[in-house]
């Protein structure tokens, strides 16, 4: 698979890198306000678009694997931080030895299995979606969040769901590097059981209130004041 489209972010003088992933439907345009404020706070930030997502390249198949494979070809080994979301960080889980950043933060982590039919069905009809659908889904967000969704659709290819038909769920293993995980409150993927098991594997776990599954648009400010001491 071709190199990955990668939108970026950077001020003068930069000295870090950030490199943020998008989940299934959405794409680099949803770091649309994480990525300037991570420049401003002098991260050169790299955001791909997923295989299918985007501008990047679209395949006849989709596979995590394929999707792994693109992402290592496409980003520099050894970040200085690597935000991964929902889809992103079942990607990232997969090759986070290999890209090796300093430190990670996985939001709300989809390392659940997909479940029956009816949650693909719920991401194909977003192929039909007007802006006024997306707004009903997600009152919460700012307009600038709403058209981002609804351009990131406008570009996706919902055969992509490919990559997630049958997955089973995901056990990561012990952080080797400092891994923070951001989940809602209430989160319909990380109950509070599984938190308790994640902190005691080694990963931070914080709890965004009052907040739903996309963190970075449902509140901003309470996103960035969880990653504080983290970015």
């Amino acid at each position: 698979m071709s190199k990955l489209h990668v939108q970026e972010w950077t001020r003068p003088g930069a000295t870090r890198t950030a490199v943020l992933l998008h989940m299934l439907t959405q794409s680099s345009n949803t770091w649309w306000r994480v990525g300037p404020e991570l420049a401003e706070r002098g991260y050169r930030v790299l955001a791909p678009d997923l295989p299918g997502h985007g501008h990047s390249p679209r395949a006849a198949t989709y596979s995590i694997d394929a999707m792994v494979e693109a992402l290592v070809a496409s980003v520099p080994a050894g970040p200085d931080l690597v935000v991964a979301h929902s889809f992103g960080a079942i990607v990232l889980a997969r090759c986070v030895e290999v890209i090796a950043p300093a430190r990670v933060v996985y939001a709300e982590p989809a390392w659940v299995p997909v479940g029956d039919r009816s949650r693909f069905e719920f991401y194909q009809s977003q192929k039909r979606w007007t802006i006024d659908d997306v707004r009903a889904e997600s009152p919460k967000w700012p307009a600038e969040a709403h058209a981002a969704k609804l351009e990131s659709l406008r570009l996706w290819d919902a055969e992509t769901l490919q990559a997630i038909d049958g997955f089973p769920g995901l056990e990561p293993a012990a952080p080797r590097v400092p891994s923070l995980i951001v989940t809602a409150d209430p989160s319909r993927i990380i109950p509070a059981e599984r938190v308790e098991r994640l902190r005691a594997q080694g990963y931070t776990v914080r709890v965004q209130a009052d907040s739903a599954h996309v963190l970075h648009n449902e509140d901003f400010d309470g996103f960035m004041k969880s990653l504080a001491d983290w970015v």
